[in-house]
């Protein structure tokens, strides 16, 4: 499909913001002020012996018109950043030494990111006269065949990786640029690909190799034209006709600019998944410039958007000044990057929610259940509670249902659990209950259930250690780790048996608010930290729960015992756990300190921190004579504390007041 030249100028420009924005991007690099010179650091570069490397490939895994590359490992002693044990490759050129040196000069006085990396020389058995360079291995292969083999391993090679891909080449160019050299060979045949993360595009690696006809811009003269695509074996600077500028074609003349005009096919080769380019035209250079001088193009590809297509083409001018500077076209690429990431991350989140549907039915409809002793959650008290489609409360007050009422049952049993099992030790709790408000906010339920699974993912990885992950143990042994374990005893009272088929935990907790309009607020918009201004969590910034009602109470009067008479409010929650931390005193306070805080969350100044870091909650039992800190006997603690790290763990479905006796 040609594109005429009037259309070229008809193109949008690029945005000039955009190199500003991506400026950071690219380190800049001093430019020598002349042809590369000889290594500096002999510390990089060393003559090494063949006995220095096993696993020799016997056929070369590449080859060109000038060298053959085989496959080796490295067993010598480390040498710059070569390794013992890293795969490497080795060069073999074909011809004597001194006509192939200018590729180690040029490798040897550079070090970028994205530019093939060079260990040194392989010291030449007596008689034999070839010269032999030790690069780092790419595992994929060039890029072209990398293309090539991709259907067949059936990759996924995204949108993502394709823009990862071409701004790596171009950051690659852009160092040989900034020291001044041309490359003169760009192509997907000379980028080599070292990684690719089939899950994560972050994890792709390319490199531009092959330096052969990199020059300095001034050492540029007569260049010969080869062969098919590639130039013919022998020529001193072979000329590839369907990747070069219009100014080599016609003046035999290489400039940065020209490099431009070989990286807008490089582009080509990308977006294409390996095409060749031209196909329908010979690889002469008397073809090629028939062909361009009449305004045909490479066609555009499939997955090319206008912006993408426009750098191409402007890549193509026929008048080298006006195409695109290097680093326009990275700002451009990483501009195009960043907006593909955020788009697949929207369909990332869309098909996760997807996924998500069918589980949330069971929370969404009819059917749940969660039980533990006095209280019971069933598909019958479930269909007859209202959910709230959006932030406002849905309420049912079972005190005004009428006779036989399963949630008027529910409301039983709640006031038993808190009467029988809510004091210290499991003491009863002197207090009645005057009212109980079940809540369904569906909001709150579909974040709580979201949750969850994000929980039981991690837990997935993990399926070969203890119930929560089993990382806070390691090196602990006696009663310091029983100590540890009994935490988990004393938190299991709590769990309940769910129908999630799950494998995280859920537990009962209660959380105490200073008032009614703190309780609907957390009912209506979920339970936080910021709703009561103060509610920070015992330990840190996070949500308190508490399996004893009365504890909650002393919660909910500001941190003192609770009054007799005085009526107080408390959430019943259900609380998702995924691997909580068990704090003792032992282990996780300062020593010498009789009473002191929880040196895991508290700073210098005695200033709250979040969470300790890989764990989703902290659990401890508590003692009065602490001062409400980790009691220094677990058996003889007064209380249980959890402290969840986000708000969408709990899920608060009954509003209960109590008034203590």
């Amino acid at each position: 499909m040609p594109v005429s030249a009037v259309c070229l100028g008809r193109l949008p420009p690029l945005d000039p913001e955009l190199l500003h924005r991506y400026a950071s991007l690219f380190s800049p690099i001093a430019p020598h002020p002349s042809s590369p010179p000889h290594p500096s650091s002999p510390q990089d570069f060393a003559i090494l012996n063949a006995g220095q490397f096993t696993h020799i490939s016997t056929k070369p895994i590449g080859s060109g018109s000038s060298k053959t590359v085989h496959a080796a490992t490295y067993t010598g002693e480390p040498i710059g950043h070569l390794r013992q044990g890293d795969k490497v490759a080795l060069l073999f050129y074909k011809g004597t030494v001194g006509p192939n040196l200018h590729e180690y000069k040029v490798m040897t006085a550079i070090k970028a990111n994205h530019l093939t990396r060079f260990f040194g020389t392989l010291q030449p058995r007596p008689g034999d006269k070839r010269l032999c360079l030790i690069s780092d291995f790419a595992e994929h292969g060039s890029l072209l065949h990398f293309f090539e083999n991709a259907e067949e391993d059936e990759l996924d090679i995204s949108l993502m990786h394709k823009l990862v891909m071409a701004r790596q080449a171009g950051e690659g160019l852009l160092s040989l640029h900034q020291h001044d050299l041309v490359h003169a060979d760009v192509a997907a045949r000379n980028v080599l690909v070292y990684k690719f993360g089939a899950d994560n595009h972050h994890h792709t690696l390319v490199k531009l190799s092959d330096y052969g006809l990199v020059r300095a811009k001034s050492d540029y003269t007569d260049v010969t034209a080869g062969g098919e695509d590639q130039g013919a074996a022998g020529e001193p600077l072979a000329l590839a006709p369907k990747w070069s500028a219009w100014e080599c074609l016609t003046r035999d003349k290489f400039y940065k600019d020209s490099d431009i005009w070989s990286f807008g096919v490089l582009l080509w080769e990308i977006f294409t998944n390996g095409f060749k380019p031209y196909p329908d035209v010979p690889g002469t250079v008397s073809a090629m410039i028939a062909h361009l001088s009449q305004g045909h193009r490479l066609p555009r590809p499939e997955s090319c958007d206008d912006v993408l297509w426009t750098l191409m083409v402007q890549c193509w001018r026929e008048k080298r000044k006006e195409r695109p500077a290097l680093e326009k076209i990275l700002a451009q690429l990483s501009h195009s990057l960043e907006q593909a990431a955020a788009a697949a991350a929207t369909v990332t989140i869309s098909t996760k929610l997807q996924a998500l549907e069918a589980a949330q039915k069971a929370w969404l409809m009819p059917g749940f259940g969660w039980r533990a002793g006095a209280i019971e959650l069933t598909p019958g008290l479930d269909a007859e509670l209202q959910y709230s489609s959006s932030s406002t409360i849905s309420v049912a007050d079972p005190r005004d249902a009428v006779d036989g009422s399963k949630a008027d049952l529910l409301a039983d049993a709640i006031e038993d659990l808190a009467l029988s099992k809510g004091g210290c030790r499991g003491r009863p709790f002197k207090a009645s209950v005057p009212t109980i408000m079940l809540a369904k906010n569906r909001t709150l339920i579909t974040a709580f259930n979201t949750r969850m699974h994000r929980l039981h993912t991690q837990r997935q990885k993990n399926q070969d250690t203890e119930l929560f992950n089993g990382r806070w143990d390691d090196g602990l042994h006696g009663p310091v780790l029983e100590e540890k374990r009994d935490i988990y005893a004393r938190l299991a009272h709590s769990f309940v048996e769910t129908d999630f088929g799950l494998s995280i935990k859920v537990a009962l907790m209660w959380h105490g608010v200073p008032s009614e309009t703190v309780a609907d607020a957390i009912l209506a918009t979920g339970l936080s930290s910021r709703v009561s201004g103060k509610d920070e969590g015992y330990f840190g910034k996070g949500v308190y729960l508490t399996p004893q009602a009365e504890y909650a109470a002393f919660y909910a009067n500001g941190q003192r015992p609770p009054k007799r008479g005085q009526t107080y409010t408390l959430l019943l929650c259900a609380v998702c756990l995924g691997n909580p931390y068990p704090v003792t005193r032992r282990v996780d306070y300062d020593a010498g300190a009789s009473i002191s805080k929880f040196h895991y969350n508290y700073g210098k100044n005695g200033t709250a921190k979040a969470l300790k870091g890989g764990f989703d909650a902290h659990a401890a039992a508590v003692g009065v004579a602490e001062d409400w800190q980790a009691a220094s006997a677990v058996d003889e603690a007064d209380y249980d504390e959890l402290v969840v790290g986000s708000e969408e763990q709990v899920l608060p479905f009954a509003k209960v007041t109590v008034r203590i006796k």
